[in-house]
């Protein structure tokens, strides 16, 4: 009950600071394009793309043509000692200056430039995974919270079943067809099952405040699994297939290359530490009054401004050294999430044929345990069976149901994970499955 009420009070608490607002109905799709608009995370890696497209940019300007203007006006006052006394003279210089600049040849710069375009690809890259991370997040809490609420709607209905068992034991031991252990029993299954229901409700909420973290609402209703449904399938591809697409699509393998990428360019920034550098220069300068006598000069100045580093203390060799580390660490990282991705293929696959299998089996076992119910039930009414065994096929029947319900999320989860594992992930693959949800 304490729980029941902190969770209340913290939901309330975010509601009206306006963290979350209420939501009547939400189905999956519903709460995917709540998170695109609402989740901070998300809407954060659009704010990295715009900071990414900058670095092109910025690397191309150290390819570019410079001009600086710069001015400059002093008072003077200079006092002069002669054999024929003091001269003095006063006056005002000013100074007016044009500078212009063209890279002729800097490696360094190039290079730069060819960073930037990688780091550019690179912050859109990362907004994509983002995106594909969202559906993959948004699911999991959905499917978590719906799960919850299943769960707690096969105990409420258990509570139901076994009150009326309770009942029937309780009557029966009065007009002496049954025994006080048997009520005792009965009234043992409910006292647990009550305590589970709290333990459920409680999941409840807290499932459906972190599907809130994304979608900004708190929703009192969601479309749950239709037991209609059709059944899941194995993709068309087969497993080795599947992989293989995996190491040419998957967006985490992709931005861990463009990562190799940009080390393998700081390898080339770091050697050209190394390498002359060659510039157009041109300035042209105005001056009044810059001395006793001359009223302005002016000066026009073009050539060619060469540098060459000699010595710089070892920096540039250890930076060299830093940057062929840093690209073997960036190699080896992108060897092992290749294989990473290879291993979550292989549990997505698994875990969408294993559970498609599952279903299978507990649909049948709910089947079988619901005809153990009705059978028992018949048993207990004809004094062929005990109260516990009724019980027991009560309870076995609520497990079934519940594990059902959670092989099925589970399965279409793995679902997603496989589709995303190959890039392959978009938006219709939510829609495909909203149509396997029914509205609470």
């Amino acid at each position: 009950m304490k729980i029941k009420v902190l969770l209340g009070l913290i939901v309330g608490y975010f509601c009206v600071c306006g963290y979350l607002e209420a939501a009547e109905n939400l189905d999956l799709v519903q709460s995917y394009q709540l998170a695109v608009e609402r989740d901070a995370a998300y809407l954060a890696a659009g704010f990295q793309v715009k900071a990414a497209k900058e670095s092109e940019g910025q690397a191309l300007a150290a390819l570019l043509p410079s001009l600086s203007f710069d001015a400059q006006t002093t008072r003077v006052d200079v006092t002069h000692e002669t054999a024929g006394g003091e001269l003095n003279r006063k006056g005002r210089s000013e100074n007016y200056g044009l500078q212009f600049s063209q890279p002729v040849f800097n490696w360094k710069s190039w290079v730069t430039y060819r960073r930037g375009s990688k780091q550019k690809a690179l912050g859109m890259l990362k907004y994509e995974v983002a995106s594909q991370e969202l559906k993959l997040n948004v699911a999991q809490s959905y499917f978590n919270a719906v799960a919850a609420m299943d769960v707690l709607e096969s105990l409420e209905s258990l509570s139901s079943t076994l009150q009326e068992q309770l009942k029937r034991a309780t009557v029966n031991f009065e007009i002496g067809n049954g025994s006080v252990v048997e009520v005792h029993e009965a009234q043992a299954s409910l006292d647990a099952n009550r305590a589970n229901i709290v333990q459920a409700r409680s999941d409840v909420s807290i499932a459906r405040v972190s599907l809130a973290k994304f979608t900004g609402g708190y929703p009192h209703k969601l479309s749950r699994m239709l037991d209609s449904a059709p059944e899941l399938q194995l993709p068309e591809e087969s497993l080795g297939e599947l992989i293989q697409a995996s190491q040419a699509f998957n967006l985490r393998i992709q931005e861990y290359e463009l990562l190799r990428d940009i080390a393998e360019n700081n390898k080339d920034i770091a050697f050209s530490d190394h390498l002359p550098a060659l510039d157009l220069v041109a300035s042209h300068t105005m001056q009044q009054n810059p001395s006793a006598g001359t009223n302005q000069s002016d000066s026009n100045v073009i050539g060619l401004r060469f540098s060459m580093p000699l010595y710089s203390g070892g920096r540039a060799s250890s930076s060299q050294r830093q940057a062929e580390a840093l690209y073997q660490q960036s190699d080896l990282e992108l060897l092992d999430i290749r294989r990473q991705v290879s291993v979550e293929v292989n549990e997505a696959w698994s875990g969408v044929e294993d559970g498609i299998a599952l279903i299978r089996a507990l649909q049948a076992a709910r089947k079988s345990a619901a005809s153990s119910v009705e059978s028992n039930q018949l048993g207990y009414r004809l004094g062929a069976r005990m109260g516990v065994d009724v019980l027991d096929a009560q309870s076995r029947l609520s497990d079934v149901i519940q594990q059902l319900a959670k092989a099925k999320y589970d399965t279409l989860m793995a679902h997603l994970r496989l589709r995303s594992a190959v890039g392959a992930l978009t938006e219709g693959d939510l829609i495909a499955i909203n149509d396997y949800l029914r509205a609470d």
